[in-house]
């Protein structure tokens, strides 16, 4: 079981064109002939497909929960052809909600091939059928992935309208500088020959969907993604060394047609989403994200009353605001690493960014119907530094500081917060006939997680140790050290009167372990409550 076919059919483009895209999976570990009968169940098309699937879903732009891709395992003949209108549909309404935006298809089938026909469960679906497929779905740009026996004797008057003919010893998308592909009608890509077998490999499955699967996930090399020629041409390099290694034939060839406009053909996307688009809860609307130098494009239904977060990657992108499939207004995003960019109507009180985070005013006159604000905030690691006063309730009799001041470093990112520092506090007791003097020199280290709730007013729970080496002095001259040790949670709230300053007030809650007051005392735990103020500032 092995053999590919990818077809392109590109219209006409501008540079930098927008495209949603749809896709049909399809896989079938059966397969009925009329002449052979049912041929001998594959071992693993089914699991192939729902596992490609996934990766177009996490790393190739296809949404299924959209409706714009459908998976089908075990297919009959007509749940092919609704699947084809499902898809058309969903173009149509996209196309009255977006505009004049390209649409991208793609095919894939994995199971059972036989002289140019894919079999499905209840037949074969010949050329006629699938000629008609492609022509109901009418994409701007077409792939086709088949992995079947015998797929490539499909005829090239499978799509003769659009001129296809074999050339199996031309490479136009290595010829071509910068990975770009000129294209006015379709390039199918076919993995083995009219008279070749394609292979199922009991451990890796099908040979060619496994190594098309695991091309979509190749290094990108500081590229925004991996060209449709790289993904192919790993597929074809390593199917065929592979089935040379089992004493096995397969060829992969090239079709092309005429050559026209040019368009970079990114197909797979890899790399992490470590950037991201914030729509606050006033913020309504259609929208689409697209992504410079590359055939790629969000498309994102704001609904109001809900914040709404989407992940994207770092790079230049186009954002526009879209009604009744006209662009209403357009603007330029640098996406950055570990920032987002937040956008807001102007009558929303807050764009919540952390206070830890640095903030960039964006669009001071405002975007699109709705005159939206942002900021970019960046999430990544900060550095700031902190001083701090507390006022502590301690148990009679205990040893603890009830007066303290403090500097510390801290770590921020995201709603993480790391900090650590160096203390010192104070205790002074006076009895009637004794009294003494507490000095404490504390280490503390404490974390937790940090919440906006406005622009300018922030959440904070933080736990955290302190061990300070403490001496007592006692009025008549006596005095003995020791070392207290107290775990401490502190919940609080920070009000940023600057980007870079903010003051924090926290209510300490603290379980004190260390001896008591008089100088013949034994150790032990009580709890303790302690009042502090700090003010922090950003350096880094």
């Amino acid at each position: 079981m092995l053999i590919a076919l990818l077809s392109l059919a590109v219209a006409q483009v501008t540079p930098a064109p927008l495209a949603i895209r749809y896709a049909i999976v399809v896989g079938s570990d059966v397969g009925t002939d009329p002449n052979s009968g049912k041929l001998p169940a594959l071992l693993h098309a089914e699991d192939e497909a729902a596992l490609l699937h996934r990766k177009l879903s996490s790393c190739c732009n296809f949404a299924s929960e959209e409706g714009r891709m459908v998976l089908l395992l075990r297919p009959t003949r007509a749940d092919l052809e609704t699947a084809s209108k499902a898809i058309r549909a969903k173009m149509e309404e996209d196309a009255r909600a977006f505009g004049a935006v390209r649409s991208m298809f793609a095919f894939f089938f994995t199971g059972h091939g036989l002289d140019g026909r894919i079999l499905l469960s209840d037949g074969p679906a010949s050329q006629a059928e699938l000629r008609s497929l492609f022509e109901t779905i009418h994409a701007d740009l077409t792939i086709g992935v088949f992995d079947a026996c015998f797929s490539g004797s499909l005829t090239e008057d499978v799509l003769a309208e659009k001129g296809l003919r074999p050339t199996p010893g031309l490479n136009p998308l290595q010829e071509l500088p910068g990975e770009m592909l000129t294209a006015e009608g379709n390039i199918w890509l076919v993995s083995s020959g009219p008279n070749e077998s394609s292979y199922e490999d009991q451990a890796l499955g099908g040979v060619f969907t496994h190594y098309l699967i695991e091309a979509l996930d190749l290094p990108t090399g500081g590229g925004p993604g991996l060209s449709l020629d790289r993904i192919w041409s790993h597929a074809q390099r390593q199917t065929s060394q592979f089935a040379s290694s089992k004493s096995r034939s397969q060829h992969p060839e090239r079709i092309v047609s005429k050559m026209r406009e040019q368009s970079v053909l990114y197909f797979s996307f890899p790399e992490e989403r470590t950037s991201s688009l914030s729509f606050g809860p006033g913020v309504e609307g259609t929208f689409l994200l697209h992504y410079e130098d590359s055939l790629y494009t969000e498309a994102i239904l704001k609904k109001k009353g809900e914040p709404k977060r989407v992940m994207l990657y770092p790079g230049r992108a186009v954002l526009s605001e879209v009604s009744q499939g006209a662009v209403l207004a357009s603007r330029t995003l640098v996406l950055l690493e570990d920032t987002e960019v937040a956008l807001a109507d102007p009558g929303a009180s807050q764009l919540n960014p952390l206070l830890s985070s640095r903030v960039e005013q964006l669009w001071p006159k405002g975007f699109g119907t709705q005159e939206l604000r942002a900021v970019r905030v960046d999430g990544r690691w900060k550095l700031d530094v902190g001083a701090s006063f507390a006022l502590a309730l301690v148990p009679d009799g205990r040893l603890a500081a009830t007066q303290s001041v403090a500097l510390d470093i801290g770590l921020r990112r995201g709603s993480w917060v790391l900090e650590a520092g160096l203390g010192y506090g104070f205790r002074r007791e006076k009895f009637s006939s004794w009294g003494y003097r507490v000095d404490e020199l504390a280490l503390f280290a404490r974390g937790g997680l940090a919440l906006s709730l406005t622009d300018w007013l922030e959440l904070s729970g933080l736990l955290g140790l302190r061990v300070a080496p403490a001496w007592q002095r006692y009025e008549d001259g006596a005095a003995r050290s020791f070392v207290l040790v107290a775990p401490d949670g502190a919940l609080g709230l920070s009000f940023r009167v600057t980007p870079w300053l903010a003051l924090r007030a926290e209510v300490v809650g603290e379980l004190l372990g260390g001896p008591a007051a008089g100088l013949e005392a034994g150790s032990a735990w009580s709890i303790g409550l302690a009042a502090r103020t700090s003010a922090r500032m950003g350096i880094w």
